[in-house]
């Protein structure tokens, strides 16, 4: 995608340099700039039109497969999954001093996570 963004700048570099500094010309004057009137924005939406369109002809097997997960990553998300539930499980809440020293509570932390 951005190959062809680099490539439509290449081709029209010195319209939109020119465009460019009559732009920034503009905002200064009026104080502020915005992007309404730049010219690689339409390089930039033509580029995205053309990427979205190549999906849109995608077979349903085809959009499934490159958004599918490989099994390496999906043991990857698994691992990570257990790690950060057994992290959550095990993890002794965070208690003030005072909360502590009940003996109910001081009883319950001192099997939390065994």
């Amino acid at each position: 995608m951005l190959q062809s963004i680099d490539l439509a700048y290449t081709n029209n570099k010195q319209k939109i340099e020119a465009d460019i500094f009559e732009l920034a010309l503009e905002g200064i004057a009026q104080g502020r700039m915005d992007y309404q009137k730049d010219p690689i924005l339409p390089y930039i939406i033509e580029t995205i039109n053309k990427t979205v369109a190549k999906f849109g002809t995608l077979s349903k097997e085809e959009q499934e497969k490159l958004v599918a997960l490989t099994a390496e990553q999906l043991a990857t998300v698994r691992n990570a999954d257990v790690r950060a539930r057994d992290e959550y499980i095990l993890t002794e809440p965070k208690i003030d001093g005072s909360l502590r020293n009940n003996p109910t509570v001081a009883k319950i932390l001192q099997t939390w996570g065994k």
